[in-house]
Protein backbone atom coordinates (compact mmCIF):
# COMPACT_ATOMS: atom_id res chain seq x y z
CA UNK A 1 0.00 0.00 0.00
CA UNK A 2 1.28 3.45 -0.91
CA UNK A 3 0.00 6.01 1.57
CA UNK A 4 0.32 9.77 1.47
CA UNK A 5 0.29 12.48 4.13
CA UNK A 6 0.78 16.12 3.25
CA UNK A 7 -0.03 19.72 3.98
CA UNK A 8 -2.87 21.70 2.39
CA UNK A 9 -1.10 22.54 -0.86
CA UNK A 10 -0.99 20.97 -4.30
CA UNK A 11 1.50 18.11 -4.20
CA UNK A 12 2.62 15.90 -7.07
CA UNK A 13 3.78 12.30 -7.10
CA UNK A 14 4.57 10.18 -10.15
CA UNK A 15 4.02 6.44 -10.00
CA UNK A 16 4.47 3.94 -12.81
CA UNK A 17 3.42 0.38 -11.93
CA UNK A 18 5.95 -0.69 -9.26
CA UNK A 19 8.40 2.19 -9.70
CA UNK A 20 8.07 5.52 -7.93
CA UNK A 21 9.61 8.95 -8.33
CA UNK A 22 8.89 12.11 -6.38
CA UNK A 23 8.45 15.60 -7.80
CA UNK A 24 9.02 18.73 -5.65
CA UNK A 25 6.67 18.61 -2.69
CA UNK A 26 5.90 20.60 0.40
CA UNK A 27 7.02 19.94 3.95
CA UNK A 28 5.35 17.13 5.81
CA UNK A 29 5.13 14.73 2.85
CA UNK A 30 5.58 11.10 3.86
CA UNK A 31 5.61 8.07 1.53
CA UNK A 32 5.71 4.42 2.51
CA UNK A 33 5.44 1.56 0.02
CA UNK A 34 5.03 -2.19 0.42
CA UNK A 35 3.08 -2.95 -2.78
CA UNK A 36 2.38 -1.26 -6.09
CA UNK A 37 -1.10 -0.12 -5.06
CA UNK A 38 -1.94 3.57 -5.12
CA UNK A 39 -3.84 4.82 -2.10
CA UNK A 40 -4.34 8.54 -1.61
CA UNK A 41 -5.68 10.00 1.60
CA UNK A 42 -5.58 13.30 3.41
CA UNK A 43 -6.81 15.22 6.40
CA UNK A 44 -6.56 18.54 4.59
CA UNK A 45 -8.33 20.51 1.91
CA UNK A 46 -6.19 20.13 -1.19
CA UNK A 47 -4.64 16.77 -1.81
CA UNK A 48 -1.83 15.10 -3.70
CA UNK A 49 -1.59 14.34 -7.38
CA UNK A 50 -0.65 10.79 -8.35
CA UNK A 51 0.29 9.65 -11.85
CA UNK A 52 0.21 6.08 -13.14
CA UNK A 53 1.20 4.71 -16.54
CA UNK A 54 2.33 6.65 -19.56
CA UNK A 55 5.86 5.22 -19.94
CA UNK A 56 4.98 2.30 -22.17
CA UNK A 57 6.78 2.20 -25.52
CA UNK A 58 4.17 0.13 -27.33
CA UNK A 59 2.83 0.74 -30.84
CA UNK A 60 -0.02 3.02 -29.79
CA UNK A 61 -0.14 6.11 -31.94
CA UNK A 62 0.13 9.10 -29.62
CA UNK A 63 -1.86 11.16 -32.13
CA UNK A 64 -4.90 8.97 -31.37
CA UNK A 65 -4.74 9.57 -27.63
CA UNK A 66 -7.40 11.82 -26.13
CA UNK A 67 -7.11 13.90 -22.98
CA UNK A 68 -10.00 13.61 -20.53
CA UNK A 69 -10.83 15.31 -17.23
CA UNK A 70 -13.15 13.54 -14.77
CA UNK A 71 -14.65 15.29 -11.72
CA UNK A 72 -16.50 13.18 -9.16
CA UNK A 73 -16.55 11.83 -5.62
CA UNK A 74 -14.32 8.79 -4.93
CA UNK A 75 -15.42 5.53 -6.54
CA UNK A 76 -18.65 5.16 -8.49
CA UNK A 77 -19.00 6.39 -12.06
CA UNK A 78 -15.96 8.65 -11.69
CA UNK A 79 -13.72 5.64 -11.10
CA UNK A 80 -15.32 3.67 -13.94
CA UNK A 81 -14.85 6.45 -16.50
CA UNK A 82 -11.37 7.51 -15.34
CA UNK A 83 -9.86 4.03 -15.13
CA UNK A 84 -11.53 2.57 -18.23
CA UNK A 85 -10.56 5.62 -20.30
CA UNK A 86 -6.92 5.23 -19.25
CA UNK A 87 -7.12 1.51 -20.07
CA UNK A 88 -8.07 2.52 -23.61
CA UNK A 89 -4.77 4.40 -23.92
CA UNK A 90 -6.06 7.89 -23.13
CA UNK A 91 -4.59 10.59 -20.89
CA UNK A 92 -6.90 11.04 -17.90
CA UNK A 93 -6.95 13.54 -15.06
CA UNK A 94 -9.31 12.54 -12.25
CA UNK A 95 -10.15 15.29 -9.75
CA UNK A 96 -11.66 13.59 -6.70
CA UNK A 97 -13.88 15.52 -4.29
CA UNK A 98 -14.38 13.91 -0.90
CA UNK A 99 -16.83 14.73 1.85
CA UNK A 100 -15.46 16.91 4.63
CA UNK A 101 -16.80 14.30 7.04
CA UNK A 102 -14.41 11.75 5.53
CA UNK A 103 -11.39 13.62 6.86
CA UNK A 104 -11.87 11.79 10.14
CA UNK A 105 -12.12 8.46 8.30
CA UNK A 106 -9.06 8.80 6.04
CA UNK A 107 -11.04 8.51 2.80
CA UNK A 108 -8.93 7.00 0.03
CA UNK A 109 -8.79 6.14 -3.66
CA UNK A 110 -7.11 2.83 -4.37
CA UNK A 111 -5.91 1.41 -7.68
CA UNK A 112 -4.41 -2.07 -7.69
CA UNK A 113 -1.16 -3.16 -9.34
CA UNK A 114 -3.17 -5.07 -11.95
CA UNK A 115 -5.08 -1.93 -12.94
CA UNK A 116 -1.87 0.10 -13.17
CA UNK A 117 -0.30 -2.59 -15.34
CA UNK A 118 -3.32 -2.61 -17.67
CA UNK A 119 -3.06 1.16 -18.04
CA UNK A 120 0.65 0.96 -18.74
CA UNK A 121 0.20 -1.83 -21.29
CA UNK A 122 -2.37 0.28 -23.15
CA UNK A 123 -0.06 3.28 -23.20
CA UNK A 124 -2.53 5.30 -21.12
CA UNK A 125 -2.00 7.59 -18.17
CA UNK A 126 -4.08 8.53 -15.15
CA UNK A 127 -3.41 11.40 -12.77
CA UNK A 128 -5.26 12.00 -9.52
CA UNK A 129 -5.72 15.12 -7.44
CA UNK A 130 -8.49 16.31 -5.20
CA UNK A 131 -10.07 18.47 -2.55
CA UNK A 132 -12.61 18.16 0.20
CA UNK A 133 -16.00 19.86 0.04
CA UNK A 134 -15.28 22.67 2.51
CA UNK A 135 -12.19 23.83 0.63
CA UNK A 136 -14.30 24.44 -2.49
CA UNK A 137 -17.55 25.92 -1.23
CA UNK A 138 -16.87 27.53 2.15
CA UNK A 139 -13.66 29.50 1.62
CA UNK A 140 -13.84 33.14 0.50
CA UNK A 141 -13.57 33.77 -3.22
CA UNK A 142 -10.88 36.34 -2.56
CA UNK A 143 -8.21 36.36 0.07
CA UNK A 144 -6.82 39.55 1.58
CA UNK A 145 -4.09 39.71 -1.03
CA UNK A 146 -6.62 39.68 -3.87
CA UNK A 147 -5.88 36.13 -4.99
CA UNK A 148 -8.75 33.77 -5.56
CA UNK A 149 -9.44 30.92 -3.20
CA UNK A 150 -6.47 28.51 -3.37
CA UNK A 151 -8.57 25.36 -3.78
CA UNK A 152 -10.77 26.83 -6.53
CA UNK A 153 -7.82 28.28 -8.40
CA UNK A 154 -5.95 24.97 -8.18
CA UNK A 155 -8.75 23.08 -9.97
CA UNK A 156 -8.40 25.11 -13.16
CA UNK A 157 -4.61 25.12 -13.03
CA UNK A 158 -4.28 21.39 -12.45
CA UNK A 159 -6.92 20.24 -14.94
CA UNK A 160 -5.58 22.46 -17.72
CA UNK A 161 -6.82 21.98 -21.27
CA UNK A 162 -8.49 18.73 -22.35
CA UNK A 163 -10.41 17.17 -25.21
CA UNK A 164 -13.37 16.27 -23.00
CA UNK A 165 -14.83 16.71 -19.53
CA UNK A 166 -17.04 14.27 -17.58
CA UNK A 167 -18.70 15.29 -14.31
CA UNK A 168 -20.94 13.16 -12.09
CA UNK A 169 -22.46 13.25 -8.61
CA UNK A 170 -22.29 9.46 -8.17
CA UNK A 171 -20.23 8.25 -5.22
CA UNK A 172 -20.92 4.56 -5.54
CA UNK A 173 -23.73 4.67 -2.94
CA UNK A 174 -27.23 4.14 -4.32
CA UNK A 175 -29.11 6.01 -1.59
CA UNK A 176 -28.88 7.40 1.92
CA UNK A 177 -28.00 4.41 4.15
CA UNK A 178 -30.82 3.03 6.27
CA UNK A 179 -28.60 3.51 9.32
CA UNK A 180 -28.99 7.25 8.83
CA UNK A 181 -32.71 7.42 8.18
CA UNK A 182 -33.72 5.16 11.04
CA UNK A 183 -32.63 7.65 13.68
CA UNK A 184 -35.14 10.32 12.68
CA UNK A 185 -35.51 13.40 10.56
CA UNK A 186 -32.61 15.30 12.16
CA UNK A 187 -30.09 12.74 10.92
CA UNK A 188 -31.84 12.59 7.56
CA UNK A 189 -31.53 16.36 7.23
CA UNK A 190 -27.82 16.13 8.00
CA UNK A 191 -27.35 13.45 5.35
CA UNK A 192 -29.23 15.54 2.80
CA UNK A 193 -27.16 18.59 3.71
CA UNK A 194 -23.95 16.61 3.19
CA UNK A 195 -25.23 15.39 -0.18
CA UNK A 196 -26.14 18.92 -1.26
CA UNK A 197 -22.77 20.24 -0.11
CA UNK A 198 -21.02 17.54 -2.15
CA UNK A 199 -23.03 18.38 -5.27
CA UNK A 200 -22.33 22.09 -4.88
CA UNK A 201 -18.60 21.42 -4.52
CA UNK A 202 -18.69 19.33 -7.70
CA UNK A 203 -20.46 22.18 -9.52
CA UNK A 204 -17.80 24.65 -8.39
CA UNK A 205 -14.98 22.34 -9.54
CA UNK A 206 -16.79 21.67 -12.83
CA UNK A 207 -17.13 25.39 -13.49
CA UNK A 208 -13.40 25.93 -13.03
CA UNK A 209 -12.33 22.89 -15.07
CA UNK A 210 -14.70 23.70 -17.95
CA UNK A 211 -12.91 26.92 -18.81
CA UNK A 212 -10.15 25.22 -20.82
CA UNK A 213 -12.19 22.39 -22.36
CA UNK A 214 -13.15 22.99 -25.98
CA UNK A 215 -14.47 19.51 -26.71
CA UNK A 216 -17.38 17.49 -25.35
CA UNK A 217 -18.67 18.40 -21.89
CA UNK A 218 -20.73 15.56 -20.46
CA UNK A 219 -22.84 15.73 -17.28
CA UNK A 220 -23.80 12.27 -15.97
CA UNK A 221 -26.86 12.70 -13.76
CA UNK A 222 -29.78 10.83 -12.18
CA UNK A 223 -32.97 11.07 -14.21
CA UNK A 224 -34.67 13.26 -11.60
CA UNK A 225 -31.82 15.71 -10.95
CA UNK A 226 -31.23 19.10 -12.62
CA UNK A 227 -34.04 18.65 -15.12
CA UNK A 228 -37.13 20.25 -13.55
CA UNK A 229 -35.61 23.66 -12.79
CA UNK A 230 -32.71 23.44 -15.19
CA UNK A 231 -33.72 26.70 -16.89
CA UNK A 232 -34.11 28.62 -13.65
CA UNK A 233 -30.60 30.05 -13.69
CA UNK A 234 -31.58 33.14 -11.72
CA UNK A 235 -32.80 31.18 -8.72
CA UNK A 236 -30.44 32.36 -6.00
CA UNK A 237 -31.86 30.03 -3.37
CA UNK A 238 -31.71 26.86 -5.41
CA UNK A 239 -31.29 24.69 -2.35
CA UNK A 240 -33.86 26.40 -0.10
CA UNK A 241 -32.99 27.14 3.51
CA UNK A 242 -30.18 24.59 3.52
CA UNK A 243 -28.58 26.39 0.59
CA UNK A 244 -28.12 29.55 2.62
CA UNK A 245 -26.05 27.61 5.14
CA UNK A 246 -23.35 26.43 2.76
CA UNK A 247 -23.46 29.17 0.08
CA UNK A 248 -20.99 31.38 1.85
CA UNK A 249 -17.92 32.41 -0.14
CA UNK A 250 -18.27 30.90 -3.62
CA UNK A 251 -21.23 31.46 -5.94
CA UNK A 252 -22.83 28.06 -6.52
CA UNK A 253 -24.12 27.40 -10.06
CA UNK A 254 -27.79 26.41 -10.20
CA UNK A 255 -27.18 23.12 -12.05
CA UNK A 256 -24.24 20.98 -13.08
CA UNK A 257 -24.95 21.72 -16.74
CA UNK A 258 -24.87 25.47 -16.16
CA UNK A 259 -21.63 25.07 -14.21
CA UNK A 260 -20.03 23.27 -17.15
CA UNK A 261 -21.23 25.87 -19.69
CA UNK A 262 -18.18 28.10 -19.19
CA UNK A 263 -15.36 28.93 -21.56
CA UNK A 264 -15.64 29.05 -25.33
CA UNK A 265 -17.58 25.75 -25.50
CA UNK A 266 -20.89 26.34 -23.76
CA UNK A 267 -22.88 23.34 -25.02
CA UNK A 268 -23.26 20.53 -22.50
CA UNK A 269 -24.36 16.98 -23.25
CA UNK A 270 -26.29 15.08 -20.56
CA UNK A 271 -26.38 11.33 -19.91
CA UNK A 272 -29.01 10.29 -17.35
CA UNK A 273 -29.46 7.06 -15.44
CA UNK A 274 -31.91 5.34 -13.10
CA UNK A 275 -31.01 3.69 -9.80
CA UNK A 276 -27.37 2.71 -10.17
CA UNK A 277 -25.96 -0.69 -9.30
CA UNK A 278 -22.62 -2.38 -9.85
CA UNK A 279 -19.09 -2.02 -8.45
CA UNK A 280 -16.23 -0.60 -10.57
CA UNK A 281 -14.07 -3.45 -11.87
CA UNK A 282 -10.98 -1.63 -10.59
CA UNK A 283 -12.30 -1.69 -7.02
CA UNK A 284 -10.83 -4.19 -4.52
CA UNK A 285 -14.46 -5.07 -3.65
CA UNK A 286 -15.34 -6.09 -7.21
CA UNK A 287 -16.50 -9.70 -7.60
CA UNK A 288 -18.73 -11.39 -10.18
CA UNK A 289 -20.44 -13.47 -7.47
CA UNK A 290 -22.76 -12.56 -4.61
CA UNK A 291 -21.12 -13.77 -1.40
CA UNK A 292 -18.10 -15.18 -3.23
CA UNK A 293 -17.72 -18.55 -5.04
CA UNK A 294 -20.33 -21.15 -4.10
CA UNK A 295 -21.45 -24.59 -5.26
CA UNK A 296 -24.36 -22.82 -6.94
CA UNK A 297 -22.86 -19.39 -7.72
CA UNK A 298 -25.09 -16.36 -8.07
CA UNK A 299 -23.89 -13.64 -10.41
CA UNK A 300 -24.23 -10.00 -9.47
CA UNK A 301 -26.64 -7.84 -11.42
CA UNK A 302 -23.86 -5.98 -13.22
CA UNK A 303 -23.03 -9.27 -14.97
CA UNK A 304 -26.62 -10.32 -15.73
CA UNK A 305 -27.96 -6.91 -16.81
CA UNK A 306 -25.52 -5.86 -19.50
CA UNK A 307 -28.09 -5.24 -22.17
CA UNK A 308 -29.44 -1.70 -22.37
CA UNK A 309 -31.56 0.86 -24.14
CA UNK A 310 -30.84 4.55 -24.69
CA UNK A 311 -33.67 7.05 -25.15
CA UNK A 312 -34.19 10.78 -25.19
CA UNK A 313 -34.59 11.91 -21.58
CA UNK A 314 -37.60 14.13 -22.26
CA UNK A 315 -39.59 11.04 -23.28
CA UNK A 316 -38.68 8.58 -20.52
CA UNK A 317 -37.16 10.31 -17.47
CA UNK A 318 -40.42 10.70 -15.60
CA UNK A 319 -41.47 7.10 -16.09
CA UNK A 320 -37.94 5.93 -15.29
CA UNK A 321 -38.05 7.08 -11.68
CA UNK A 322 -41.67 6.05 -11.18
CA UNK A 323 -40.92 2.47 -12.15
CA UNK A 324 -37.60 2.31 -10.28
CA UNK A 325 -35.69 1.55 -13.45
CA UNK A 326 -32.09 0.49 -12.87
CA UNK A 327 -28.91 1.42 -14.70
CA UNK A 328 -25.73 -0.65 -14.68
CA UNK A 329 -22.91 1.58 -13.42
CA UNK A 330 -20.45 -0.16 -15.77
CA UNK A 331 -22.69 0.41 -18.79
CA UNK A 332 -23.28 4.07 -17.91
CA UNK A 333 -19.53 4.56 -17.55
CA UNK A 334 -18.87 2.95 -20.93
CA UNK A 335 -21.54 5.09 -22.57
CA UNK A 336 -20.06 8.22 -20.99
CA UNK A 337 -16.61 7.43 -22.37
CA UNK A 338 -17.94 6.74 -25.87
CA UNK A 339 -19.94 9.98 -25.88
CA UNK A 340 -17.20 12.16 -24.41
CA UNK A 341 -14.53 10.89 -26.81
CA UNK A 342 -16.88 11.06 -29.83
CA UNK A 343 -16.66 7.33 -30.46
CA UNK A 344 -20.35 6.96 -31.34
CA UNK A 345 -22.41 8.67 -34.09
CA UNK A 346 -24.35 11.29 -32.16
CA UNK A 347 -24.84 15.02 -32.22
CA UNK A 348 -23.29 16.77 -29.21
CA UNK A 349 -25.52 19.84 -29.43
CA UNK A 350 -26.83 19.79 -25.86
CA UNK A 351 -28.07 16.23 -26.26
CA UNK A 352 -29.94 14.80 -23.24
CA UNK A 353 -30.28 11.00 -23.24
CA UNK A 354 -31.11 8.35 -20.67
CA UNK A 355 -29.73 4.80 -20.23
CA UNK A 356 -31.85 1.92 -18.97
CA UNK A 357 -30.34 -1.51 -18.21
CA UNK A 358 -32.06 -4.73 -19.30
CA UNK A 359 -31.51 -8.42 -18.70
CA UNK A 360 -28.70 -9.89 -20.79
CA UNK A 361 -25.26 -11.34 -20.10
CA UNK A 362 -23.59 -10.11 -23.29
CA UNK A 363 -21.96 -6.68 -23.35
CA UNK A 364 -22.75 -4.49 -26.33
CA UNK A 365 -20.38 -4.59 -29.27
CA UNK A 366 -19.16 -1.38 -30.91
CA UNK A 367 -21.69 -1.92 -33.72
CA UNK A 368 -24.53 -2.28 -31.23
CA UNK A 369 -23.49 0.92 -29.44
CA UNK A 370 -23.52 2.68 -32.79
CA UNK A 371 -26.99 1.33 -33.53
CA UNK A 372 -28.33 2.68 -30.23
CA UNK A 373 -27.10 6.19 -30.92
CA UNK A 374 -28.11 6.08 -34.58
CA UNK A 375 -31.64 5.35 -33.41
CA UNK A 376 -31.50 8.48 -31.23
CA UNK A 377 -30.34 10.50 -34.23
CA UNK A 378 -33.16 9.10 -36.34
CA UNK A 379 -35.69 9.95 -33.64
CA UNK A 380 -34.46 13.53 -33.46
CA UNK A 381 -34.53 13.95 -37.23
CA UNK A 382 -38.00 12.44 -37.54
CA UNK A 383 -41.24 14.29 -36.81
CA UNK A 384 -42.92 11.08 -35.71
CA UNK A 385 -42.74 9.60 -32.24
CA UNK A 386 -39.81 7.39 -31.27
CA UNK A 387 -39.80 3.63 -31.48
CA UNK A 388 -41.01 1.75 -28.42
CA UNK A 389 -38.86 -1.30 -29.12
CA UNK A 390 -36.49 -2.63 -31.73
CA UNK A 391 -34.39 -5.80 -31.66
CA UNK A 392 -31.98 -7.35 -34.16
CA UNK A 393 -32.07 -11.09 -34.88
CA UNK A 394 -30.18 -13.40 -37.18
CA UNK A 395 -30.59 -13.10 -40.94
CA UNK A 396 -33.21 -15.11 -42.84
CA UNK A 397 -31.41 -17.38 -45.33
CA UNK A 398 -34.62 -18.23 -47.23
CA UNK A 399 -37.66 -15.96 -47.11
CA UNK A 400 -39.71 -18.55 -49.00
CA UNK A 401 -39.04 -21.28 -46.42
CA UNK A 402 -39.84 -18.90 -43.58
CA UNK A 403 -43.20 -17.84 -45.00
CA UNK A 404 -44.10 -21.48 -45.74
CA UNK A 405 -43.27 -22.46 -42.14
CA UNK A 406 -45.35 -19.58 -40.76
CA UNK A 407 -48.34 -20.54 -42.93
CA UNK A 408 -48.27 -24.33 -42.49
CA UNK A 409 -46.74 -24.88 -39.06
CA UNK A 410 -46.72 -21.84 -36.78
CA UNK A 411 -50.07 -20.23 -37.64
CA UNK A 412 -52.19 -23.44 -37.37
CA UNK A 413 -50.57 -24.30 -34.03
CA UNK A 414 -51.34 -20.84 -32.64
CA UNK A 415 -54.91 -20.85 -33.94
CA UNK A 416 -55.61 -24.18 -32.21
CA UNK A 417 -54.93 -22.52 -28.86
CA UNK A 418 -58.01 -20.29 -29.30
CA UNK A 419 -61.56 -21.55 -28.84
Amino acid sequence: MVSFGFSAQVIAVALVATSMSLLPVTDGFVVSSTTSTISASSNFGLRMSATAGGNNNNNNDSMNKKSLVVISPPGGLGEVTAVDSAKCGNMVKWFVISSSESKRKKSSVTLSARVLQDIENAGGKIELAGSDVDALINADNNNNDGDTNTAVRAVSQWCGSADALICTYDDGINSIPASLSEFGSKTEDLAMLQQTNMRNAIKVAAREASTNVNGVKLAVLPADVDNINADDEDNEDNGGILSSIFKRGNDIPATLSSAMATGSQKKVTTLRHGVLFGTPQSSPDASPFIGGPRIDPVLRDEHTMRSLRIDLSNSVSGKMMESGTKSNRLSVGEAAILMALKSVPISYDEMDVCLTSLRGIESLTKEEWDDEFKRIEETLSSTSSGQLFKASFGGVPSLERLTKWLATKWAPAVLRTYE
